[in-house]
Formats: structure tokens, C-alpha cells, sequence
């Protein structure tokens, strides 16, 4: 969900931004051929990961 485009944790527009910074970055690996994703625990963080095919 968070890899969509435009979308914003807080839709309150309270915060910057535009919500294109994690979509761009998904589009532009998934054009290379990799996966990327997000693995959260509450409390403390969350740990975002990608791949790419080797000889990129």
C-alpha cells in the first residue's frame, strides 16, 4: 500500500511531501526486473529492502 502512488500516512496535510518518493523508487526497480518491500515492527522501525537480478 505504501508504494502506491500519492500515498500519504498522515492525509491530514499537516506533513511535506507528495507521496511519489516510495512509488518512483518501486516503478524504477520493478523496470530492472527486482522486488522491493517494507517490513515493520511497532515501536521500533521499519526496514525497507529491494532487489535487483545481478548484472544490473
Amino acid at each position: 500500500m505504501i508504494f502506491r502512488r500519492y500515498y500519504r500516512l498522515d492525509p491530514s496535510g499537516v506533513q511535506t511531501g507528495l507521496g511519489l518518493g516510495l512509488y518512483i523508487s518501486a516503478e524504477i526497480i520493478k523496470q530492472h526486473g527486482g522486488d522491493i518491500g517494507v517490513t515493520s515492527e511497532p515501536e521500533k522501525g521499519c526496514t525497507f529492502w529491494f532487489t535487483l537480478p545481478s548484472g544490473i
